[in-house]
């Protein structure tokens, strides 16, 4: 084989190792993404995200990943914005994990960095938390 060839074939190769590595680097991620903790900024109120406990994030259907400091930021900058999403994630309010959207599930009264009072938690613990509308005005005849 002369010298072109093998140029040639070398050019190829690092042409293609570059657009694997371009392909590579543009996949959507696989799960939640951690924020920069007190570097990155809520897409909504734009103040540092600090507490895990509170943590929200949007990604978006054109890669974008927006992090949120408190679930009701995420809530409301989806009413306002109406963003393409890919997938949606709230850090579990006690245990160091993220919870899909589907899997999400809030208590209230919760003292969130901005007031919004909604921690995330397991859908089913959410359910076992909320008062029966039923028993809570159901009184006993005497």
């Amino acid at each position: 084989m002369s010298a072109a060839p093998k140029l040639a074939f070398g050019i190829a190769l690092a042409i293609g190792l570059v657009a694997l590595g371009v392909h590579w680097l543009e996949r959507p991620p696989a799960g939640p993404v951690e924020p920069a903790w007190d570097r990155d900024h809520c897409a909504h109120c734009h103040m540092a995200v600090s507490d895990p406990h509170f943590a929200a994030e949007i990604q978006t259907a054109d890669g974008r990943v927006l992090f949120f400091d408190d679930p009701g930021c995420l809530l409301h900058y989806e009413e306002a914005n109406h963003p393409t999403e890919r997938a949606v994630y709230f850090h579990h309010s006690r245990d160091a994990r993220w919870l899909a959207r589907a899997a999400t599930g809030f208590v209230k009264g919760a003292r969130t960095p901005m007031d919004w009072g909604l921690a995330a938690v397991d859908r089913d613990e959410a359910a076992r938390a909320e008062p029966n509308p039923a028993e809570a005005t159901h009184e006993t005849a005497h």
